[in-house]
């Protein structure tokens, strides 16, 4: 996994696509980020590992597309939950989904191009990824 422990956001330029914008203080699994960037991030074992590192108080988790992957994150929101009793929980979605965590305490929702105007601590981006290994 990798870190943008930076005071900005990175713009990855991928050839073939759009800019990928990855926020400050967001983690992404190594697949994500091509080699000519690494050096700009700061590579981590693990999200659990960070979480209980870093400590945050506010954390983002971006997950945008497909009702059955946003599903997906419910046992990580209550793995999350578990570790972290005192941590604040924001999913960025998309604008249909919003609706699945708004009776979750702990839990709020953004419409993930909304994720911009709030504040988190730490982030991680999980679009297409649960189907990877990307917790140990």
């Amino acid at each position: 996994m990798y870190f943008n422990d930076a005071i900005s956001d990175l713009v990855l330029t991928l050839p073939g696509t759009s800019n990928i914008r990855l926020p400050k203080r967001f983690m992404v699994p190594e697949e994500v980020v091509p080699v000519e960037y690494r050096k700009h991030l700061r590579e981590v074992e693990s999200f659990w590992k960070l979480i209980q590192e870093d400590n945050p108080k506010k954390l983002a988790i971006l997950r945008q597309y497909a009702l059955g992957d946003v599903m997906m994150l419910t046992p990580i929101l209550h793995a999350i939950q578990r570790l972290r009793q005192d941590v604040l929980t924001l999913v960025a979605t998309g604008q249909s989904y919003m609706d699945v965590f708004k009776h979750w305490p702990g839990i709020s929702t953004v419409r993930h191009d909304h994720l911009h105007t709030r504040e988190w601590d730490l982030g991680i981006a999980l679009n297409g990824l649960l189907e990877l290994d990307v917790w140990h």
